[in-house]
């Protein structure tokens, strides 16, 4: 039996036992389609409810609602789109900020500033052994403060979009990208 239903990036807790539910709308998440109980079913075709429902375990530490979850996901589905100076568009193509814009305002729905350094100024600063999925990750690679921004993925990995004549890839802290760490920043929201 369902005990729990995440609707959006808040929460909708559903009990079919007593109907008891609480509902806070701000945007509909993207979900699988999964079965729901018929009594949920009813309750939300009556509240004209129009998000994706999900079923998510206990014990689940990672939902597929969590905003930063969400953000990965936009982020992810740009994987090997062209890397474009000033590009902020799956149409045209991306720049490292670029990315990390498109995908905070599609996947969790928060407006950033559009260069790395904006970016860096935007975020709260967390240490490297508190960074978690959907964290931002600060570069220097010019010799400017913050010049470059990905995705942190989780495990030493990231997401970003390199540079000229590269594309959107996954790429690991060692080696050139530890030499040019500067940290890690959480977005508010």
């Amino acid at each position: 039996s369902i005990t729990k239903v995440l609707v959006s990036p808040r929460v909708l807790l559903v009990q079919p036992q007593s109907i008891r539910t609480k509902i806070i709308y701000q945007q509909p998440p993207v979900a699988a389609k999964v079965a729901v109980p018929t009594t949920v079913r009813r309750f939300m075709k009556n509240s004209r409810a129009t998000a994706a429902y999900a079923a998510v375990p206990q014990s689940s530490k990672i939902s597929p609602f969590d905003p930063a979850e969400r953000v990965i996901r936009k982020g992810l589905e740009q994987l090997g789109k062209r890397y474009r100076r000033g590009g902020e568009t799956p149409a045209s193509g991306f720049d490292c900020s670029g990315l990390v814009q498109y995908s905070m305002k599609k996947g969790a729905g928060v407006a950033l500033p559009r260069t790395a350094a904006a970016q860096y100024q935007m975020a709260t600063k967390v240490r490297a052994s508190q960074a978690m999925r959907g964290d931002l990750v600060f570069f220097n690679t010019s010799g400017r403060r913050v010049s470059h921004v990905g995705i942190y993925l989780g495990n030493g990995a990231f997401l970003h979009a390199p540079r000229t004549g590269k594309r959107i890839a996954r790429a690991t802290i060692n080696g050139y990208w530890a030499r040019k760490l500067i940290g890690f920043g959480r977005i508010p929201g």
